[in-house]
């Protein structure tokens, strides 16, 4: 699982991307009823830098998501409307990743070329004005139409016309496969990987034995009372 970052160089030897997703919790199970957690919690350690993706908190406003950001140590927020960039900037957060164009339309399809390129160099230089380092481009819906080489080949030469503004403007164009498709496989792979770090974070190899440390913020906010 995998996000990729499209250039010159990587152009030239592949035209499928991966699919990134935002972090999911460790366990619903271990996670505490909001009445029972920490009041005040924020990260002290740095251990954690997470970028909140603001669409998935709807109906919240998003002036609200910002503050809980900040409040709780969060570095980064992305999936917002731009309107409100400058406040998270103001509020000390990250712009980690701008949007360009959406998850069905995608230069998979010569006819959608146009809109995407501009989207794309739009998203550019959005990113650019406000200090962000990353644009998110996505295939498009699979369209039983279009053999899947074809396809690959399409997007191959759309995003040959963004690549070069991309890496003159100091700018990251990520690739995101078919997210809807990709889903259930992606979620259970990150959902085992954090399971398998909060696991490690149990065990202490120097003594080579389990080691739950009430002191160490993870384990602390994820133990059932």
């Amino acid at each position: 699982m995998s996000i990729t970052n499209i250039s010159r160089r990587n152009l030239m030897k592949a035209a499928t991307v991966g699919v990134g997703l935002a972090s999911a919790s460790v366990s619903g199970q271990a996670q505490l009823a909001r009445g029972e957690a920490t009041k005040r919690y924020k990260i002290k350690n740095k251990r954690i830098r997470q970028s909140i993706m603001g669409w998935t908190f709807n109906p919240m406003p998003t002036e609200e998501l910002i503050s809980a950001c900040v409040e709780i140590g969060l570095t980064g927020i992305e999936g917002i409307n731009r309107k409100f960039y400058p406040a998270a900037k103001k509020a000390g957060l990250e712009i980690s990743l701008v949007g360009s164009h959406g998850f069905s339309e995608g230069p998979n399809n010569t006819k959608n070329h146009k809109m995407v390129i501009e989207k794309i160099i739009n998203g550019i230089d959005v990113a650019k004005e406000v200090g962000a380092k990353r644009v998110i481009t996505f295939v498009g819906m699979e369209d039983p139409k279009i053999a899947p080489d074809q396809a690959k080949a399409n997007c191959v030469k759309a995003w040959k016309q963004v690549v070069g503004y991309a890496e003159k403007n100091g700018v990251k164009v990520l690739g995101e496969s078919n997210i809807l498709n990709n889903l259930p496989t992606s979620a259970s792979t990150l959902y085992a990987k954090n399971l398998h770090n909060f696991v490690l974070n149990l065990y202490d190899k120097k003594n080579n034995n389990i080691n739950i440390n009430l002191e160490d913020e993870i384990i602390k906010n994820t133990i059932v009372k």
